[in-house]
């Protein structure tokens, strides 16, 4: 049966499929039109079916427009067919299958088209009008989720889907059906797993891509981009892909490989990697894949293209490679570079492998097909070299693994034996044409990899001979087979011979003839010597016979012969050297290399004797010769010259080669290109050389020698122009600076040297000497370390001491101690050129050239400069310092007296006079050793042009001006004062002499041998004054030092205190007799002229300075003006000052302390005008910053003209606003914090500020200053003295300059049009400092003295302007906290301007949310509020309005506030203001807002919070219960006091009247009547919901005592109110039952119960009762009976459980409602009757009290039943009153019983009565009545049954009479009491 059911299921399906074919296109829309007409992507389904379609066309054409402007050509086709005027009459179901079918067809392509921009606003219009016109959504579904689709997970898609029908199931999108009861957008793990599962949903998303492209889709990339990424994650999300989907995606994989869309390919591409990564595919589909993947590829996706293609071949089982693809890879030339790239990145091994060895199988086949076919039809001879060319080109470009290599040689060789086999012969040539630049490339870059192929092929060749081989001896029936094979194998070996043959061509494999087992390469690098010669004598014939071969490989020719000439072995080299002029041709310049390399390994001890060698060094020279100087680079002849002149030295053991080489030089091209060796033939032919070549010579002929050949050079030398020769020299002397103690070419150096520095006599000199002084310095002090014991003793007496006794005299006897054999264990190398390096210094002090400058100096300066006298002095220094050195008188010293006697003679021609020793000794101990670390100029880098390095190697570091050095020139200068005459001496302590000042400096050393050595000296120099002569000023300061020589030479910082003491102007003591005023004033100003000199040295200005630092004198500053001036001038210069420069400046500049600045305020104007330039001073912001850091407040107030305080703030100002750098303003603001101000001055700055003038108007005020600029200045001048009033304690006086502010701010209230100005800054800055001002003169609010500012000078105006001018929060916390201020002083002037104030705080201040802002409005609040308020009060007597409005500023910028913020606000105003008072004026205008303003769109998107009922809660609830219900009340009084309706007013009418109506709380002329409506239903639900709340009632139960008493009288009068609001709303609900806004008014009733009800279940009965009690006795008769029910209510409520306190009240109230029963007398005056719905409610009350307290307190209710007899015996009464009297009659029968038995002849007839209704003829009337008289007949039966026998009778007939009549309920229960009840006898 199942399966029968299913069938029939299908069958049904496909019918229904079958007739929806076949219907009316658009029927079904038409059968839903009422329904879908609102369908809508724009709009809410409710508001859609307003919109017309006229809106909508317009909507949509603007859409089109804006996606025409982004793609015309897509889409203006479209406005003329969809978008027409006629398709806004366009009926779809009306229309024919063609008509239908050709707009399906424009729906898709436009929607198509549409699908990259669907995002768009313009695409969600066009989208509105498709779906409107054209039912898309219904009669496209396909169409309109292909357009979507890419966009899924957006909410878009999940609006489109919200349109779609997809409760069909046929529907193939009725999956999203899910998604469509959510609303939400569709997953994308949904998606793919959907599609894994359902083929066809993958098929639809692989043809979007097509679709598109076909519609012609200007982007598809966003397309291509969803659906190769849905097709890669299906792909992932498939456990297992079958064929079935394999198939489906081959479509779309090959039409996108075919596409010129790039992405459309490289998204294929993702996809057919990402299909090969999870399934093994067929080789036929993997090697079509390869083939249209090559075939298609292009540049921009050949990277992506070679990607795929290596992948496949990595993870697929690919055999080969195929071959169409090989051929489309090597026709295009972008692969290669793109196969390179991806090589470095990834690992193509796989793909290489398949590519090469399909590349080899191609270039053989070549031949095959030309053998094969003739050559005028052949096509293979088009590509016969291409293959092989792309594949020595993939071998050279990438390095391919040894696997990859070793298989494609093994391929090689098997394809080179098969094409042996099948090719002809004639061939073969061709074939190794072909495979020679393969072998060639797979021989030079796989070299190894190549041999293990071979040795793999040929293992493989021998193993088979063998195995061939062991057949043959096994058995003897071999056959023919066999033995072909074994020719076989052996043709094979030979033919890889024959192709190994073809990789070794080239001179470098060729075999050596001598040596036949061997190639020439390795020959030439064969251990032995004579292989290696043969070798290169093989490649020279090489080379001769391949001369003119342009194959030859040059390269390895090159390299061979160089490293053959650098050989070990003199017989090669020779052999190399015998190719003469080919090696030139081949080697060329780089032959100097091994040139250079032999000669200096010729140095060595072991080679010089060598005559091979010799022989060889000859030669090369010699071939080196041949050619022109101008052949080699400049480079490369430095290196000849420098390598040749060692060689050129006679020496005892070498002397023959030496005169070989001298004589070869001279005559060759060397000595004509090298000026230096112009001179060799004259060496050559002179007679002491000629008797050299003679016999033996003696050391004194060899010493003899070399002085002619040094001199020769030397006259060379002076040949060439002065430039190149110095640089020569420079060059020499850098090249033997290392090696000095041993090289031969040193001695040739030094003694040109000697020679130039002998002849040389100008200029020039300086140069040579420095070079040569730099240079043996280091050797000469290391000499001077040398004891007698390292000194080697001569044997014979005639024998020549290795140092000379004396200084040699000449060059020859220099030179003559080297020319003696010594053992050179038995001599230090350091003292091998002693005697030389001796005569060399000698020379320097002997003809030094001394600048005529130099004798006019006064001072040394330590050399800085490459100037002459800097020259000059740099090398004296080095001159003393090693003569020192080496001079000291120690008995060990084995040089020293050699030292002494160069000391002398430098003595003696350097420093003959006194002065200039005095001079050079002076620069000794004053110049500061941490200047000198090293030389501050390098004679070799000033030769050669190059700039001096700093940066000098440690080892080349020399401290001339070390402390030792120091205390050896003072040691000197004690010993020649010794020696000098007393009045020579005293001559030393004039004031011209520079003696002192230099030792005064000494004595700041921090040696304390410097100390003394330099009070030695002074000791001296004032002893040797004569007694009783005018003493000078540096004699008296002498004299000073000399009395605290004990202190100085034990602190060196006691000559500065000593100093001060001595030379102060400010000292009091005068501690010697010394020290009068003129002698200190003569003494600083000696002392201050050598400080102003430009010739003095700045190091010695600098520590005359430091020792001056702590005087204080106005002498003193005074003379160091001019000095001050030029540093300050030199300042601002790009070179700026040096670092002692800097230190002068800092110590002038230090001097102007407060001590100083009395003594020259008074009259020294030049020396506050230079401080006043360096405070100024914009380029140099040292000296600024320095003379911020001298301005102290001391400084300022030790300025006693008031004029200079003034200049000095205006400068400080003028600096704070100019200074370019954050440090200086920094310090600016610094000082102006630390010193204190007048007012006066702070007034005066003030007055110079003008930003704008009052009477300007507003337009123009961009006008009143020329340009921006200016005004900029000004502000920022005002800012900074803004900044300096606004700290405390600050400006003296500070009340005098707050007029000045209130001006400045009203000045700068005129200049609102330019935030870059910074307005908001200033406004604040200046409110805050006015504020500041009022608390320091009113710190409690009340100003000390009334006279320190009025009223008139406090603007308040100002204040408000700030806060409606500025839209900064910041502002307006600053003018309110200024406001609060001006509150407590002057509260006349804040009241007229509080609401501006309140206005604008409500606008911006209260919206922020910070504790800052908050606080403010909270101290405003307290403040200016009560203020203000007391003064309206005085002023009008009333201030309600003015809370109104205060309470709406508030009430209105509530929402804006933020939601933690608004509750702490409003309750502090509330509390400032008076809970009580105005809690109900705050939430009517909070619900008043609430109304207005809870649904308004506007309030939403500027994301503000509306104000709720929960918030109006909350604010009631955080007041005190008594203030709570005070509130409630009010509030409801306003709300009774509100009319019912909205009158209807006219417009003009009310215009008029709205400004003379006071402020409403709830307007009701503005607000419509629906508003009114609500405002009154949310004041009562509040009410309500206040009632109701816990907190209420938490609060409520802590009360006490008379608090609770008081809110009893509270809930009276909300109680009363509420009810009187009761009657009323009743009264609007009867009236207007019948109109549409009856439901609002039963609603609101319904609330007013609600509150009602709250009230009842907070009163106690107690109090209820006492409340009812009040109640009934209003005068308006709806509250007595509202509180009649109301007591009811309870009643009902509590079912009599009372206690017996509480039950006298109860009965009290008894009496009263029995008052309001007992009928009036109409004659009586005053009193008005009851109305009969009252009294019947006071009847219902006393029924229910005499039912539960009627048993036990009977007499209570005697007086009632008198009462009900009255009402019941009246024929007027009216019959409501009456029945309820007979119900209440019938309660008392039941609880009085007997106590009624006298008051039955009263009743009982009037009730028989009633029950007839003999008075009444109505029907309703007459049964009401009658149910009364009978219900009270059947109490009194069964009651009072015994007492009615007089009654029976008439009882019986009336009660059968209502039997006869109607049936009624009770008498059947009347008639069974009769006859139950009654006693028997009755």
């Amino acid at each position: 049966p199942s399966r029968v059911s299913e069938a029939i299921d299908k069958k049904m399906s496909s019918l229904a499929l079958q007739l929806q074919k076949l219907a009316v296109p658009g029927q079904v829309v038409r059968y839903d039109e009422l329904l879908v007409r609102r369908a809508s992507l724009l709009f809410d389904p409710r508001d859609a079916a307003d919109v017309s379609k006229d809106s909508l066309l317009s909507l949509a054409l603007n859409g089109l427009d804006e996606l025409r402007n982004i793609d015309d050509a897509a889409f203006e086709e479209f406005e003329r067919s969809l978008f027409s005027e006629e398709s806004k009459t366009f009926q779809r179901a009306q229309q024919t299958r063609d008509i239908v079918d050709r707009l399906d067809r424009t729906i898709e392509l436009f929607l198509r088209r549409l699908s990259p921009y669907v995002l768009l606003r313009a695409a969600h219009k066009c989208l509105e009008w498709l779906v409107r016109a054209y039912n898309i959504h219904q009669c496209n579904v396909d169409a309109f989720i292909e357009c979507v689709l890419p966009y899924h997970q957006t909410k878009l898609f999940a609006r489109v889907v919200l349109l779609l029908p997809l409760r069909d199931e046929s529907s193939r999108w009725n999956w999203l059906l899910p998604l469509q009861k959510e609303g939400t957008p569709l997953p994308r793990a949904t998606l793919l797993q959907h599609c894994a599962s359902v083929p066809a949903t993958m098929t639809f998303v692989c043809e979007m891509v097509s679709n598109a492209v076909e519609a012609g889709v200007s982007g598809v990339r966003t397309l291509v981009a969803f659906c190769t990424s849905t097709v890669i994650g299906v792909l992932e999300v498939m456990v297992k892909i079958k064929e079935d989907s394999v198939s489906r995606l081959l479509p779309f994989v090959l039409e996108g490989l075919r596409s010129s869309t790039v992405d459309w390919s490289m998204g294929v591409l993702m996809v057919i990697s990402q299909l090969c990564s999870k399934v093994q595919l067929d080789v036929k589909v993997v090697s079509s894949l390869i083939e249209i993947v090559s075939k298609n590829m292009n540049q921009e996706t050949v990277d992506e293209s070679l990607t795929c293609i290596a992948y496949m071949c990595h993870s697929q089982s690919l055999g080969k490679f195929p071959r169409k693809a090989a051929r489309h890879l090597c026709r295009k030339d972008y692969v290669m570079p793109s196969l390179e790239k991806i090589a470095y990145t990834c690992r193509i091994d796989r793909f290489l492998q398949l590519v090469t060895t399909r590349l080899l199988d191609m270039s053989c086949s070549c031949l095959i097909a030309e053998q094969r076919s003739s050559s005028e039809d052949s096509v293979a001879s088009e590509f016969d070299h291409l293959w092989s060319d792309r594949l020595v080109e993939l071998l050279k470009s990438l390095s391919l693994e040894k696997e990859v290599v070793v298989g494609l040689v093994r391929k090689l060789l098997q394809q080179y034996i098969k094409m042996r086999r099948e090719l002809d012969n004639d061939l073969i040539p061709q074939l190794h044409v072909l495979l020679q630049p393969l072998l060639k490339t797979i021989g030079d870059r796989y070299s190894s990899e190549c041999d293990a192929a071979l040795d793999q092929h040929l293992k493989e060749i021998v193993n088979r001979r063998h195995r061939l081989a062991n057949a043959e001896d096994v058995g003897s029936d071999e056959d023919d087979n066999e033995e072909v094979d074994v020719d076989e194998a052996e043709q094979e070996s030979e033919w890889i011979q024959e192709l190994i043959s073809l990789t070794l061509s080239g001179s470098r494999h060729a075999i050596v003839q001598e040596l036949s087992t061997s190639t020439l390469t390795l020959s030439l690098h064969h251990p032995s010597a004579e292989v290696r010669r043969l070798a290169v004598l093989q490649l020279d014939k090489t080379i001769r016979d391949t001369e003119h071969d342009a194959s030859l490989d040059v390269v390895f020719h090159k390299d061979a012969l160089l490293a053959r000439l650098r050989d070990d072995d003199p017989a090669v080299v020779q052999a190399a050297i015998a190719m003469e002029q080919r090696l030139i041709d081949i080697v060329g310049e780089e032959m100097v290399v091994p040139l250079v390399h032999n000669l200096t390994r010729q140095l060595d001890n072991d080679r010089c004797r060598d005559k091979h060698w010799q022989q060889v060094c000859l030669s090369m020279t010699e071939l080196v010769s041949s050619v022109e100087v101008s052949f080699y680079s400049p480079q490369s002849q430095d290196d000849i010259l420098i390598a040749l002149l060692p060689h050129l030295l006679l020496l005892p053991r070498t002397y023959k080669y030496s005169l070989k080489m001298v004589t070869l030089l001279a005559s060759s091209t060397l000595a004509c290109g090298f000026l230096l060796l112009s001179e060799l033939h004259q060496v050559v032919l002179s007679e002491v050389w000629q008797h050299m070549s003679v016999s033996r010579p003696s050391p004194v002929v060899l010493a003899n020698a070399n002085d002619v050949l040094v001199r020769n050079l030397s006259h060379g030398w002076r040949r060439m122009g002065e430039v190149e020769g110095m640089k020569l020299i420079s060059l020499l002397t850098s090249c033997i600076q290392e090696t000095l103690d041993r090289s031969q070419l040193g001695v040739i150096v030094l003694g040109l040297l000697d020679c130039l520095i002998s002849s040389v006599h100008n200029e020039q000199s300086l140069l040579i000497c420095g070079l040569a002084v730099e240079l043996l310095h280091p050797s000469l002090c290391n000499l001077a370390t040398y004891s007698h014991s390292d000194i080697p003793k001569t044997k014979k007496e005639s024998e020549i001491p290795v140092l000379p006794l004396h200084i040699p005299q000449s060059l020859e006897d220099a030179l003559l101690p080297l020319m003696v054999k010594r053992r050179s264990q038995q001599l230090h190398k350091a003292l091998q050129l002693a005697s030389l390096q001796l005569t060399v210094i000698h020379s320097v002090c002997k003809h030094l050239w001394i600048p005529d400058s130099a004798g006019n100096r006064v001072w040394l300066n330590v050399p800085m400069s490459d100037g002459h006298d800097d020259q000059y002095t740099q090398i004296l220094l080095q001159l003393i310092d090693v003569l020192l050195e080496g001079s000291r008188s120690h008995s060990d010293v084995a040089c020293s007296s050699l030292f002494q006697e160069l000391l002398c003679s430098f003595m003696k021609y350097q420093l003959a006079d006194i002065g200039s020793l005095l001079r050079l000794l002076a620069l000794l101990w004053t110049a500061p050793s941490s200047n000198c670390q090293h030389c501050p100029i390098s004679f070799t880098n000033l030769v050669c042009g190059h700039e001096s390095n700093p940066q000098q190697p440690a080892q080349n570091r020399r401290n001339f001006l070390s402390s030792v050095t120091k205390v050896r020139g003072l040691l000197v200068a004690v010993e020649y004062l010794k020696t000098r005459s007393g009045t020579f001496t005293a001559a030393l302590s004039s004031d011209e002499c520079p003696v002192v000042p230099s030792f005064l400096v000494a004595l700041h050393s921090p040696v304390p041998m410097v100390r003394e050595l330099a009070l030695q000296c002074l000791q001296l120099i004032y002893n040797a004054s004569p007694p009783h002569t005018p003493s000078s000023a540096f004699h008296n300061l002498a004299g000073i030092v000399c009395e605290a020589a004990v202190e100085i030479a034990a602190d060196s910082n006691f000559i500065c205190q000593l100093l001060s003491t001595s030379l102060s102007t400010s000292q009091s003591k005068k501690l010697t007799p010394y020290r009068d005023h003129e002698e200190r004033i003569s003494m600083i100003k000696c002392l201050m002229g050598y400080v102003t000199e430009d010739e003095t040295p700045v190091y010695v200005k600098r520590e005359i300075l430091e020792v001056l630092r702590d005087v204080d004198s106005k002498s003193k500053v005074t003379c160091s003006l001019p000095f001050l001036v030029s540093l300050l001038e030199k300042s601002s210069v790009p070179a700026g000052l040096s670092s002692d420069e800097s230190r002068c400046m800092e110590l002038l500049i230090q001097q102007y302390t407060p001590a100083t600045i009395r003594l020259i305020s008074s009259e020294g104007k030049r020396s506050w005008a230079v401080f006043e330039k360096c405070l100024q001073s914009a380029r140099s912001p040292s000296a600024q910053m320095l003379c911020l850091k001298q301005i102290t407040r001391d400084f300022y107030k030790g300025l006693h003209d008031s004029g200079f305080q003034q200049r000095l703030l205006s400068v400080l100002c003028d600096l704070a606003i100019g200074s370019t750098t954050t440090a200086a303003a920094s310090a600016v603001k610094q000082v102006l914090a630390t010193i204190r101000l007048k007012a006066s001055h702070v007034i005066a700055e003030l007055e110079k500020v003008t930003l704008g003038q009052p009477s300007i108007t507003p337009a123009k005020r961009v006008k009143s200053l020329d340009s921006p600029q200016p005004r900029l200045k000004q502000l920022q001048r005002a800012l900074v003295l803004l900044e300096i009033i606004q700290r405390e304690q600050n400006v003296r006086n500070v009340h005098l300059v707050i007029p000045q502010l209130f001006g400045l701010l009203n000045q700068c209230l005129l200049l609102n049009d330019s935030e870059e100005l910074g307005f908001d800054y200033i406004l604040q800055l200046l409110l805050s400092c006015i504020l500041s001002c009022c608390n320091r003169i009113a710190p409690d609010g009340r100003l000390e003295d009334p006279h320190l500012i009025r009223e008139d000078q406090f603007s308040v105006e100002l204040v408000v302007q700030c806060i409606r001018t500025s839209e900064s929060p910041q502002t307006h916390q600053h003018a309110l906290l200024l406001l609060n201020v001006a509150a407590r002083l002057f509260p006349e002037s804040v009241m007229h301007k509080i609401m501006p104030i309140f206005t604008f705080m409500g606008a911006s201040l209260l919206r922020m949310d910070d504790s800052y802002s908050m606080q403010v409005v909270k101290q405003t609040v307290e403040t200016v509020v009560p203020a203000v308020l007391q003064a309206a009060e005085t002023s009008s007597g009333d201030s309600s309005e003015l809370v109104k409005t205060l309470l709406r500023v508030f009430v209105d910028a509530s929402p804006h506030i933020p939601s933690h913020r608004q509750l702490p606000v409003i309750q502090h105003l509330l509390e400032t203001l008076g809970v009580a008072g105005h809690i109900h004026e705050v939430l009517a205008l909070l619900l008043e807002r609430h109304v207005l303003h809870s649904g308004d769109k506007e309030d939403m998107q500027l994301d503000v919070a509306p104000i709720s009922e929960d918030f109006c809660v909350s604010l009631v609830i955080s007041c005190s219960p008594l203030d709570q219900v005070t509130g409630l009340t009010r509030l409801l009084e306003y709300v009774q006091e509100l009319p019912e309706e909205k009158p209807q007013v006219a417009r003009s009418r009310k215009l008029k009247r709205k400004s003379s109506v006071p402020i409403q709380l709830f307007s009701v002329e503005t607000n419509t009547a629906k508003q009114l409506r609500h405002f009154k239903l949310v004041c009562v639900s509040l009410t309500s919901s206040v009632l109701a709340s816990e907190q209420y009632a938490t609060k409520v139960v802590e009360m006490t005592g008379d608090d609770e008493r008081q809110l009893e009288s509270n809930y009276l009068r909300l109680l009363e109110v509420t009810l009187t609001l009761v009657s009323h709303t009743a009264a609007s609900c009867d009236a207007n039952a019948q109109e549409t806004t009856s439901k609002f008014w039963r609603v609101l009733l319904s609330k007013e119960y609600e509150v009602i009800d709250k009230l009842t279940h907070l009163l106690s009965s107690t109090a209820l009762v006492e409340v009812v009690c009040q109640l009934i006795q209003h005068t308006n008769a709806t509250v007595r009976r509202k509180s009649m029910e109301l007591f009811n209510s309870h009643l009902t409520s509590t079912k009599g459980k009372y206690t017996d306190d509480q039950i006298p009240p109860l009965l009290n109230l008894v009496n009263a409602l029995t008052g309001l029963v007992a009928p009036v007398d109409p004659m009586a005056d005053g009193e008005l009757p009851e109305t009969p719905l009252n009294r019947q409610t006071a009847l219902y009350s006393l029924k229910l009290l005499a039912k539960m307290f009627g048993s036990d307190q009977r007499q209570a209710f005697m007086p009632l039943a008198t009462a009900c007899f009255q009402i019941i015996s009246d024929q007027t009464e009216s019959y409501h009153v009456v029945s309820s009297s007979l119900l209440c009659l019938a309660q008392l029968c039941v609880v009085l019983g007997p106590h009624l038995i006298p008051y039955l002849p009263r009743f009982v007839p009037v009730m028989l009565d009633c029950l007839l209704d003999v008075r009444r003829t109505e029907e309703t009337r007459r049964d009401l009545l009658q149910l009364s008289a009978a219900t009270c007949l059947l109490k009194v039966v069964e009651h009072l049954s015994k007492f009615l026998s007089p009654y029976m009778v008439d009882i019986l007939q009336r009660v059968c009479w209502v039997l006869h009549g109607v049936f009624f309920i009770h008498v059947p229960h009347l008639k069974q009491s009769c006859f139950l009840d009654v006693p028997p006898d009755l």
